[in-house]
């Protein structure tokens, strides 16, 4: 089977609202487009995805074109992320395997994209640091439904426990650090962080953690199973 990427986008200026006490809105909107743009680079350099495409509030920004995606409105019926995901991934109509970005992962890479699709499993469940989801992949595309939020991670888990899917949950350095507040950001490596984001990041002044001797290499971030089930 094919395997589509789908990354849900909000609406520039009104994501990332817990940085609100340190960034300005037009701040957070370059710095959502920035790491968006890593996420799709990222994307593409997997080499093995039919399809890439970004799913935002309204029009599609003009900006989204330079990252050589489909774009699909969010349907503003929908109520939470997963409602839009389920009514981007039924208007995408394939019944193929479907991966699930967030567009909030400054440090992912191809290699961290192949490794997810590498894995066997009916759902492979790629966790943040913090419990959430950075990534989900479903074989096919409505396996399960999603979760996310809070614990993202262990709810996919257990919906794919329910079914009977066999499940795989994986550590993978660009998949476990998203951003949610200002601390993830001084957290960062500098080495590890897409250039899209870096640029942002030094446009706005924020600095991230301190520099690594080596810059990460394509086999750094193993993936690391945490749990596997039937």
């Amino acid at each position: 089977m094919a395997v589509h990427a789908l990354v849900p986008f909000q609406r520039p200026g009104t994501g990332k609202s817990r940085l609100a006490p340190a960034l300005t809105s037009r701040e957070r909107a370059e710095l959502a487009h920035a790491m968006l743009a890593d996420v799709v680079a990222a994307l593409h350099a997997a080499e093995t995805l039919a399809t890439i495409t970004v799913m935002t509030p309204g029009d599609p920004a003009e900006r989204l074109a330079a990252l050589e995606v489909a774009v699909v409105a969010d349907d503003p019926r929908s109520t939470g992320l997963d409602a839009s995901v389920r009514s981007a991934a039924d208007g995408l109509r394939t019944t193929d395997e479907l991966l699930v970005v967030m567009a909030d992962l400054p440090c992912l890479t191809g290699v961290d994209v192949g490794r997810v699709l590498a894995a066997a499993d009916a759902v492979v469940i790629a966790r943040t640091d913090d419990g959430g989801t950075g990534g989900l992949l479903r074989r096919p595309h409505n396996r399960i439904a999603t979760a996310f939020g809070h614990d993202s991670a262990q709810a996919h888990q257990s919906l794919a426990r329910a079914v009977g899917a066999r499940t795989s949950v994986v550590t993978l350095d660009g998949f476990r650090r998203d951003v949610d507040v200002i601390d993830d950001i001084r957290q960062l490596n500098p080495d590890d962080v897409g250039p899209h984001t870096a640029a942002a990041l030094e446009a706005i002044g924020l600095p991230t953690g301190s520099r690594s001797h080596h810059p990460r290499g394509p086999d750094d971030g193993e993936s690391v199973p945490a749990a596997t089930s039937r």
